[in-house]
């Protein structure tokens, strides 16, 4: 079958770039589009267990091969198929394949519901035991799948975590800038963000930048909160949040999918992806995305209204995944340019930064009937940031930092409907490579971290009676370096669950972590204001939580969940002053995290879904020095709210959000603060098919109150800003 564009579909994507015309194209043809189509197959795609809607999930005709894709609700629909008989072939991600027999008559529309029902999966670098076991005595905290991900789509996957519980980001005010997740009041480098297995945490930092990840490019999100380096090694001390590519879909065509935004402060993105079946037993596809805002904005300062110059980005990125029978690897490549604008008392408009990251991993995944599995993969990743600060007023720099990070991992293990036993083992070489171009003789020189690591997890289910079921979990893992001594991490968890009609289920677990200090914070040369420190402790933590999720079948399904959590830090790792006056890294502190999360979310069916959340946060300093010890940790608010309603109809869907955060200290004595905030954003979306293409409008409005706001410390935030994006499927 030749894939090409047809010209009027070129024609309307010249239109949708003026949103004026589009606009009235759009309800012009909606109005007449169920008169012109030819619909022979309505669809819906829902989980068996939950009854929830399974968007993403691709759904092909056998005998044809034609293909399409569920949306948000799960729906799905083909047109102009002849009478007969036929087979239709359901695939998405955690979920077994659904293959069921449908009759097509001539003069009429076929309804149909496919009930798809979870397996165990496995994600690297350890078991990623997503829904796959309802009743086990682990789960992710969070999951988000791809019908999630495509209600807001024009948000950044930072900003689309932070309207979860217990979630919360960081941003430098900059539009498009690097953003990083927090998980429960945690610092954002103890939190471990991996993407397809390989860590996204820098060498240098610990941190973790997200915009280096679209959203469109992904299929699922898994968040793990409290202690898991038993399950993610080293540095999971708050959790982690493992990122899910799309992966390459089974079918008989090439499935070419074209988007592009634009919207305020310059900013513009195209792009788009492509399943290629290139033969029987080999998928693939790609994802590419070009983005480039120039950034400016106003903002006010001590009642003066001023403009935020040298905000500018730029990015390329490109994804790409293969599988041929039971191997699998992927590639990831990206390249930024941005603007260091530097905060408000330090103003650096000249400044820029370049980023450029490349990765690969290949996995071998054989599988066997009787359960057990052997699943080696070998991974590589290189990042390098080259820093310039041209500026008169301020010390000049130009640097550039080199990480990279080589890992072999092996896991060996059986998993069944009701259990799962693994035992892993990896190997992993760090290293930094810091070059000063002003002050060759400051620089930091290329420097080596050796680690390896092994664990044991077992997750198993043990069905009582009445519908009444106990899981119980548990994971070991023993981590060495060159330069520590063997660290040893427990994790443990049970749940009880129960019920039909209304399901309850209650849980807890306690576990032990640790994070190891940064390649600069131990090896930072010598100058004339800081000076790295080779005798560091990792940083050390113990965290427990407990909690209850109920779901009732109240006109649609009605979900409650609460939970409490507590964890303890010791050994962290600050910079300050020594006795010479320069800043050097040293275990001074420890605190005490604690507090809860709640959720209600309502879900009426195919029409309206509601949400709240709420996180309250209590983090404590509990270090000696008398002026820091009871006070609140810096940058860290008691409390978070978020609310969600999402409404849709046919072709029409609209997400409405609000977001409240409390009151920041900024000063470790707690005598300065950043004033609570609020913001709220609004997103449309008309999802026709028209030409028998499958398109998707959306208008977007982010902070539509034009609220003035910092999440850090001189550094504003943009005000109102209004994104228009449109896509294409064939």
């Amino acid at each position: 079958m030749e894939n090409r564009f047809s010209p009027k579909a070129g024609i309307f994507f010249r239109l949708g770039q003026t949103p004026a015309v589009a606009a009235i194209l759009i309800f012009g043809w909606c109005a007449t589009l169920r008169a012109e189509s030819n619909l022979k197959i309505s669809g819906q795609v829902i989980d068996s267990l939950t009854g929830r809607p399974v968007g993403g999930a691709a759904v092909e005709i056998i005998e044809t091969g034609a293909q399409t894709t569920a949306d948000w609700q799960g729906k799905f629909f083909f047109y102009d198929l002849p009478g007969g008989a036929y087979r239709l072939k359901v695939e998405s991600s955690s979920y077994q394949v659904h293959t069921s027999a449908i009759k097509v008559v001539a003069d009429g529309t076929t309804q149909v519901e496919i009930r798809l029902s979870l397996i165990a999966i496995t994600g690297p670098p350890v078991v990623v035991i997503a829904e796959s076991l309802p009743q086990a005595g682990y789960q992710p905290s969070l999951i988000f799948d791809r019908a999630d991900l495509q209600k807001s789509k024009h948000l950044s996957v930072a900003e689309f975590l932070s309207r979860a519980p217990g979630m919360d980001f960081g941003a430098g005010g900059l539009y498009s800038s690097a953003e990083e997740i927090t998980i429960r009041g945690g610092a954002a480098n103890q939190v471990v963000v991996l993407l397809d297995g390989r860590a996204l945490n820098s060498n240098r930092g610990g941190t973790a930048d997200l915009s280096f990840v679209p959203v469109e490019a992904l299929e699922k999100i898994e968040v793990y909160k409290g202690s898991q380096t038993a399950r993610f090694g080293p540095d999971a001390v708050a959790g982690a949040v493992v990122l899910i590519s799309k992966k390459p879909q089974g079918g008989r065509r090439i499935q070419p999918r074209l988007r592009s935004e634009a919207g305020s402060f310059g900013h513009r993105s195209v792009g788009g992806e492509m399943n290629l079946p290139l033969l029987p037993s080999t998928k693939a596809n790609i994802f590419y995305q070009n983005l480039s805002a120039s950034g400016d904005f106003g903002y006010t300062y001590k009642n003066q209204e001023y403009e935020r110059k040298g905000n500018f980005s730029w990015s390329n990125r490109i994804s790409g995944n293969l599988r041929y029978k039971n191997f699998e690897t992927s590639i990831f490549w990206a390249k930024a340019r941005r603007g260091l604008p530097g905060d408000l008392l330090h103003l650096t408009p000249l400044s820029s930064e370049r980023d450029e990251r490349l990765g690969t991993i290949l996995r071998f995944r054989p599988a066997f009937k009787s359960g057990w599995f052997l699943e080696p993969s070998v991974g590589w990743e290189k990042l390098t940031q080259h820093s310039k600060i041209p500026d008169p007023y301020v010390i000049n720099y130009d640097t550039r930092y080199r990480t990279e990070r080589k890992k072999i991992e092996s896991r060996l293990g059986r998993r069944t409907s009701k259990q799962l036993t693994q035992i892993s083992a990896d190997y992993t070489e760090n290293s930094l490579d810091g070059k000063d171009y002003l002050r060759p003789g400051k620089s930091l020189g290329k420097t080596l971290r050796k680690a390896g690591g092994a664990g044991l997890l077992s997750d198993r289910q043990f069905p009582l009676f009445l519908h009444l079921t106990f899981g119980a979990s548990g994971a070991f893992r023993t981590d060495w370096t060159d330069f520590t001594q063997p660290a040893y991490s427990p994790l443990f968890s049970g749940s009880f669950s129960w019920g039909r009609k209304i399901k309850t289920r209650i849980f807890g677990s306690w576990g032990k972590s640790f994070r190891l200090p940064t390649l600069d914070a131990l090896f930072w040369k010598e100058d004339v204001f800081a000076v790295g420190n080779p005798n560091l402790l990792p940083e050390r933590a113990e965290s427990r939580e407990g909690g209850y999720r109920i779901t009732f079948p109240v006109l649609g399904r009605l979900h409650l969940e609460q939970t409490f959590f507590r964890n303890d830090l010791k050994n962290l790792i600050v910079w300050q002053r020594n006795f010479e006056g320069k800043f050097t890294p040293q275990n001074v502190s420890k605190s005490k995290i604690f507090g809860r999360e709640e959720k209600i979310t309502w879900q009426f069916p195919k029409i309206l879904e509601l949400e709240f959340n709420h996180t309250q946060t209590e983090p404590i300093n509990e270090s000696d020095f008398i002026l820091h010890q009871g006070k609140q940790l810096i940058f860290r608010p008691r409390h978070i709210h978020n609310a969600r309603v999402l409404a849709g109809y046919g072709i029409v869907s609209l997400n409405l959000t609000g977001r409240w955060v409390g009151k920041r200290f900024t000063r470790a004595e707690n005598t300065k603060y950043l004033p609570p905030y609020e913001t709220y954003d609004a997103q449309i979306v008309l999802a026709p098919k028209i030409w028998k293409l499958e398109w998707n409008f959306s208008f977007a409005v982010e902070n539509f109150t034009d609220r003035r706001y910092e999440v850090l410390e001189l550094y504003p935030m943009p005000g109102r800003s209004i994104k228009l994006g449109m896509e294409a499927k064939w």
